[in-house]
């Protein structure tokens, strides 16, 4: 039998791409933009980012798109940017020129934005933390009035900030007596998260009259920062606090919250005696009983917040002496006075 022999020629290929591209009219070029630098920095205060933020835009098959048009903007008080807008290279890349961060610390947002992406917004972050320390300054604590040879009630304590005001931790502070023989505790202190160093205690001298303290930062040139108290004589001289809704003698302990059952503090003194208050609570006066019961040789004290002191007041006329708050005590027409209110018994002829 006769063999026929038949060639195979080559068939040209025909490959169909998948997508709306190849199978219908040509999809819209959609475009995207992205952070590539500069999220989430930290710097001082003050300064500028490290790193200028910047975005890249690119279409949906993620090729970079030159020529586009971003807008930068600070979105928190203070920050200030250089080259607010820019446009995209080849690589699809825009950076804003730089970033400033304000004077406070904190959270602080850049935005970035296109006319040609409507709607779009891509956030930058950084914190703003405090700069290196500046300024002391006293907290708490100057100026009190305690018996000789007792301990304040309200330990002093300073503050370290920045050259903006921002308060600055892990500073070593450093607590003297420089007069009137009194005595410390825990002198040596590091300020803590809001830039506050407490001393652990100071104990006045036993002779009357000033007494100071002084606190140095280390490694900062501004001098020490000095406290005051006034030792006061052990004997003719009582101090009353004013806490919170009512007065406590702070020579016997008595008075308690006062309200209609009349557990005030009661005081002895000699004539020439004298008495100091001390605030502890906040808005509350010392003020006399409007001719009941005997009338201070004061006016009012007017409304005060701790810390602060009324006195030291001298008493040169034996009587019993009543004071009130007048915030904090009512006149009642069958039980009197009662409330905010203490007593002080002047004696001798």
């Amino acid at each position: 039998m006769r063999q026929i022999s038949i060639a195979l020629l080559p068939v040209p290929l025909l490959v169909l791409a998948c997508g709306s591209d190849t199978a219908g009219p040509q999809s819209p070029r959609r475009l995207y933009m992205g952070r590539v630098d500069g999220d989430r920095q930290t710097a001082t205060v003050g300064e500028v980012v490290p790193i200028s933020p910047a975005v890249k835009i690119a279409d949906q098959l993620g090729v970079p798109v030159p020529g586009i048009v971003v807008a930068f903007s600070v979105d928190t008080g203070g920050d200030s940017i250089t080259g607010a807008t820019a446009t995209t290279d080849d690589q699809g890349r825009a950076a804003v020129g730089s970033w400033t961060l304000g004077t406070t610390v904190g959270r602080k947002i850049l935005v970035a934005t296109s006319d040609s992406l409507p709607g779009k917004r891509v956030i930058f972050t950084a914190t703003g933390t405090a700069g290196p320390p500046a300024i002391l300054l006293i907290w708490q604590g100057n100026g009190q009035v305690v018996k000789a040879g007792r301990e304040v009630r309200i330990r002093p304590a300073v503050r370290i900030t920045d050259s903006y005001g921002n308060p600055v931790r892990g500073v070593q502070i450093t607590f003297e007596v420089t007069a009137g023989g009194g005595q410390i505790t825990r002198p040596v202190v590091t300020t803590g998260y809001n830039g506050v160093a407490v001393v652990g205690g100071w104990t006045l001298g036993t002779t009357p009259g000033l007494n100071t303290l002084s606190a140095t930062a280390a490694g900062l040139a501004d001098p020490p920062v000095s406290f005051s108290a006034e030792a006061l004589l052990q004997l003719g001289n009582v101090t009353i606090l004013v806490r919170n809704d009512y007065f406590r003698s702070d020579e016997n302990g008595s008075g308690a919250n006062g309200g209609s059952f009349r557990d005030w503090p009661f005081d002895t003194i000699p004539i020439g005696g004298s008495v100091t208050w001390i605030w502890e609570g906040q808005w509350h006066d010392v003020s006399g009983l409007d001719g009941y019961w005997g009338e201070l040789p004061i006016d009012s004290s007017g409304n005060r917040r701790a810390p602060d002191t009324f006195g030291p007041i001298q008493f040169n006329t034996p009587g019993m002496y009543t004071y009130r708050c007048k915030n904090h005590s009512t006149l009642d027409y069958d039980w009197g006075y009662r409330g905010m209110l203490g007593r002080i018994m002047v004696i001798g002829s």
